[in-house]
């Protein structure tokens, strides 16, 4: 036969003469009538590599909770709990602490769980008697209801500036950089020297930072998750200065004698340097030599600009 319940059989047992003979015996049958109600004040959206911030609470001291309970039919029987977990679209397996399966009430933030993944939690439970243990097939325990815990990823940021290189001129303004990483604008972070603010972009001066400091970007998640860094040292390069001198003294020379014009440095310049030679508004004429040699036929003003490697640019007119 099959036994949904406690048991009581009575057996009467006759021979042929017509003698009888009655034992009166009970039949033990554990069984679960519910698996409890478990809940926490935990956050269930949590970071990956984060684990429970509170205990899992299922003993019915608080928070709604309840503990596994036997059937009405159920003999006296001890109640086993075995907490579980199911990660991503896995099985559901047993949590264990040390090695061991966790089959405490509660579920106790001390437990070492880290989240990587979306992860379920329950508590499953089966009735005990002696050896018996029902139901006797682990997929039939009994179960609570089911936390999820939501594991929210960061994107890697990164940023561009508004000059496509991160070497600017001393007195170069309204530089801004762009944050990417699929964020909301107010998620974003940045840091540069004293300078911290939110938001998709940051626009500063040279003169906000120093040569070879380095800014950063950083993303904080509405759960509070915070992102990789991104860095990039930032360099200043000073302006060109120069004075315009000729080879002729006091700048005075006959029309039509030959006269050596030169843009002299006053700051040692390195790397591709560019000098841009304009006469009386005329044609520019463009070098990589800081002079150059004409005949003038009257009074004449000249325009040089020094560029040197980096873009920043210097002008005198004589």
């Amino acid at each position: 036969t099959t036994l949904t319940g406690h048991t009581t059989i009575t057996i009467v047992v006759e021979n042929n003469a017509g003698c009888t003979d009655t034992q009166t015996s009970v039949l033990f049958v554990p069984r679960l009538n519910s698996g409890g109600t478990v809940s926490t004040t935990a956050a269930l959206t949590v970071c990956s590599g984060d684990g429970l911030s509170a205990d899992i609470i299922g003993d019915g001291s608080s928070l709604s909770t309840a503990s596994a309970t036997l059937h009405p039919d159920s003999s006296a029987a001890s109640i086993t709990y075995l907490w579980q977990q199911k990660v991503g679209a896995g099985a559901w397996t047993n949590i264990q602490d040390g090695g061991a399966d966790v089959t405490t009430t509660n579920l106790l933030s001390t437990v070492l769980l880290t989240f990587t993944e979306d992860t379920q939690i329950r508590r499953a439970a089966f009735a005990s008697r002696g050896s018996v243990d029902c139901p006797s097939d682990p997929s039939q325990y009994v179960v609570s209801n089911v936390l999820g815990v939501t594991v929210e990823n960061t994107n890697a940021v990164s940023f561009s500036s508004s000059t496509g290189g991160y070497s600017f001129c001393e007195e170069e303004t309204n530089i801004e950089f762009t944050a990417a990483g699929g964020y909301n604008p107010g998620q974003y972070n940045w840091k540069l020297g004293t300078v911290t603010s939110t938001g998709l972009s940051l626009v500063v001066d040279a003169a906000d930072f120093s040569n070879g400091e380095t800014l950063e970007l950083y993303a904080v998640t509405s759960a509070g998750c915070t992102s990789t860094i991104a860095q990039q040292v930032l360099s200043k390069t000073p302006r060109p200065s120069f004075v315009v001198t000729t080879d002729q003294p006091g700048n005075a020379v006959c029309s039509g004698d030959p006269i050596t014009i030169t843009a002299s440095t006053t700051v040692a310049l390195t790397g591709i340097t560019t000098y841009t030679f304009t006469l009386n508004g005329g044609v520019p004429v463009v070098s990589n030599t800081p002079s150059i040699s004409t005949t003038l036929t009257g009074h004449t003003t000249i325009t040089i600009v020094v560029e040197n490697n980096a873009g920043c640019t210097d002008t005198q007119t004589s």
